[in-house]
């Protein structure tokens, strides 16, 4: 796990530039399919010293109609991701899919969140606030979880994030 660049990616609101900032190759959270190192398919950087890259967004949209609506998604992009053969060992592979139920355990805090929410008279400023609110604690939290566990090299450490977020995820099955 040495030299291991993240690429926590946060994106702001789904503006028409969402679309460029992704990829058309994108997993979105599920608790029926685990990310594999298949899915890792994007292109070296080519950055000495940098040995993989994975990029995952907790995003956002709102709309405005009769009742204002808000949703959100947890986002694996497959080709912007990507890890050397060698780099590619089943701890490393764990560090990731923690991480990426992280995303999902986030997104939904959000999603209960919005749904609890009135919009009032100015909702896009109420679901801005709200969601840059959660974006901060994603933020707070997943570096966290590097920290904590050494960017995946201290097997204990994230033996214990994967048990929290596990029982955190069932807690809030219902705003999957």
């Amino acid at each position: 796990m040495k030299n291991i660049l993240l690429s926590l990616s946060f994106i702001a609101l789904a503006f028409p530039a969402f679309s460029q900032t992704l990829s058309s190759d994108t997993l979105h959270w599920s608790s029926n399919r685990k990310l594999e190192w298949k899915d890792f398919s994007g292109k070296s950087l080519g950055v000495p010293g940098m040995t993989g890259q994975e990029t995952m967004v907790m995003n956002a949209k709102f709309y405005k109609t009769l009742r204002a609506k808000a949703t959100v998604e947890t986002v694996f992009d497959r080709k912007k991701s990507w890890a050397p053969k060698e780099e590619q060992t089943e701890q490393e592979l764990k560090y990731y899919r923690t991480m990426f139920d992280l995303y999902e355990v986030e997104s939904r805090k959000l999603r209960k969140l919005f749904k609890e929410t009135k919009f009032g008279l100015d909702p896009d400023k109420v679901f801005q606030e709200k969601y840059n609110e959660a974006l901060e604690a994603l933020d707070e939290r997943s570096k966290l979880y590097m920290e904590e566990t050494g960017l995946g090299a201290d097997a204990a450490a994230m033996e214990k994030w994967n048990a929290t977020l596990q029982l955190e995820l069932k807690e809030l099955e219902a705003y999957q």
